[in-house]
């Protein structure tokens, strides 16, 4: 099946990470300027405008059966069971999934895939040497999670972080600020209430008098509002 090809494979990896295997995705200017299509934001921090969002979700659309075959579990090849593979599964599951179906239920449909290949790379040790790149993907497969105890396994990738590349580190403390702000939602309310509508679930009044204080939302919370029919 062509959407899962190892070439597929290489492609996705490529594009999404630009230098994947290499000392660059331990270099925090490298990575700044990855992050329109890893987080929606610009290399400056700057939320992107609705044009470049847009833009930048429709370089993805390539992969939108590839990300249906891995979600599913169907079709898939023995290279995607090797690290390349597991963490190409995180990053069209957790991330590219997101850019693909933005606003629609589908966003989050494969994050169970994502964390099944997040917790298969955790069980090696050699984790720990990996690029800071590598635990950023594996920090937001759990940052994604509404599963608390998720969020609680993700401090250890946090700390490996700080320990390996410095606690000054300008990607590190962007991560870490990151994984701060998720937990706190999960804390507070045991899920992510910006999902609600999409998901068709109803919200609880704290939660609607949360949501009500859009300018006080993170930009992360914005970025997935439930499209127009």
């Amino acid at each position: 099946m062509p959407a899962t090809s190892k070439s597929s494979l290489t492609r996705l990896l490529l594009i999404t990470i630009g230098a994947w295997g290499t000392d660059k995705l331990n270099d925090p200017q490298f990575m700044f300027t990855l992050f329109p299509l890893w987080w929606g934001i610009s290399p400056t921090f700057a939320p992107l405008s609705d044009e470049e969002k847009l833009g930048v979700d429709k370089s993805t659309h390539q992969f939108i059966e590839t990300v249906r075959a891995i979600g599913s579990e169907s079709a898939v090849s023995e290279e995607w069971t090797s690290l390349d593979g597991n963490f190409a599964k995180l990053i069209l599951c957790d991330q590219i999934s997101r850019n693909c179906f933005r606003g629609t239920e589908e966003a989050f449909a494969y994050g169970s895939t994502a964390l099944l290949s997040c917790r298969t790379i955790l069980a090696d040790p050699e984790w720990r040497n990996l690029s800071c790149a590598a635990h950023a993907f594996l920090s937001s497969a759990y940052q994604h999670s509404e599963d608390a105890n998720d969020h609680v396994q993700n401090q250890e990738v946090i700390s490996n972080a700080i320990e390996k590349f410095g606690a000054k580190n300008g990607m590190v403390l962007e991560l870490k600020k990151h994984c701060d702000d998720h937990k706190s939602v999960i804390d507070r309310f045991g899920r992510y209430p910006h999902r609600n509508e999409v998901l068709g679930r109803e919200s609880t009044e704290e939660e609607k008098a949360y949501l009500s204080d859009i300018e006080s939302l993170f930009n992360w919370e914005k970025s997935q509002v439930k499209k127009s029919i």
